[in-house]
């Protein structure tokens, strides 16, 4: 078939470009979902961190820290839970087995 597209079931497996195997390493199992959403959850952090560096207002250290903390805390379990939501809605599966298998790769 034309652009890259294969008819036949032997000839897939390397039709994924770079961008999209990005896009879903976070579903390939529990532990890329984890890591992927503390990752994202630590970048959500830092970039309140940055914005309210800006700020005017004096926060003691122990709130500023608090608030950092429950930002974190919050940021990445809500990312993980709407993508484990997102995974239950979409029908995608969580474990090694699909991913490993030789007639989906």
């Amino acid at each position: 078939m034309s652009n890259g597209t294969f008819y036949l079931l032997d000839q897939w497996g390397e039709d994924f470009k770079p961008y999209q195997q990005a896009m879903v390493y976070p579903m390939r199992n529990e532990k890329t979902l984890g890591i992927t959403s503390i990752a994202l959850g630590a970048l959500v952090t830092l970039l309140s961190i940055v914005f309210s560096a800006f700020s005017l207002e004096d926060y003691n250290i122990g709130a500023w820290f608090a608030r950092q903390v429950i930002t974190f805390i919050f940021s990445t379990s809500l990312i993980f839970v709407s993508s484990i939501i997102y995974g239950l809605v979409t029908y995608r599966d969580l474990s090694e087995d699909t991913w490993n298998s030789r007639f989906f790769n």
